[in-house]
């Protein structure tokens, strides 16, 4: 991505997380990263339809995550010594107002992208017309089109 080559990014990500979902036991967080990449890689290339839904899919992945920590009974087991039920569970959810944030950003810019092209087509369309007869010229059998630009 860094380089510009999103398409290439795209399926590198995508043979990423083909390869984390094999893996047992999954990682959620992991996978929520994949998907958080997929989405930036996305909207490098104004895919944001596409961005959307995988920011979403990172946002579903830590929800997810976050009620399995709180129904867990008893701490897993980790080299960690810092690690915490409740550490985790703070990090995740302070994750995601970023990606709620990244969404919104996302929907803006399909916005701002959308009035752009209108507004390039308005102004093709106001450069193209023409006064009076169709594409013939004088034809008077061709139907008259009005100058509305």
């Amino acid at each position: 991505m860094e380089g510009g080559n999103f398409q290439g990014a795209l399926n590198d990500l995508h043979r990423c997380l083909e390869l984390l979902q094999q893996i047992e036991p999954r990682e959620p967080r992991a996978i929520a990263e994949i998907h958080y990449q997929l989405a930036l890689a996305h909207s490098l290339g104004n895919e944001f339809d596409a961005s959307i839904e995988e920011f979403n899919k990172a946002t579903e992945l830590l929800e997810t995550r976050i009620k399995e920590l709180e129904e867990i009974k008893e701490p897993p087991k980790t080299d960690d010594s810092f690690y915490t039920v409740e550490g985790e569970i703070q990090e995740l959810k302070e994750l995601l107002p970023e990606i709620q944030e990244k969404i919104s950003d996302m929907k803006d810019f399909k916005q701002e992208a959308c009035k752009l092209v209108i507004e390039g087509i308005k102004s093709k369309v106001a450069g193209g017309c023409s006064n009076g007869a169709g594409p013939s010229g004088n034809n008077d059998s061709a139907p008259k089109i009005q100058k509305t630009c």
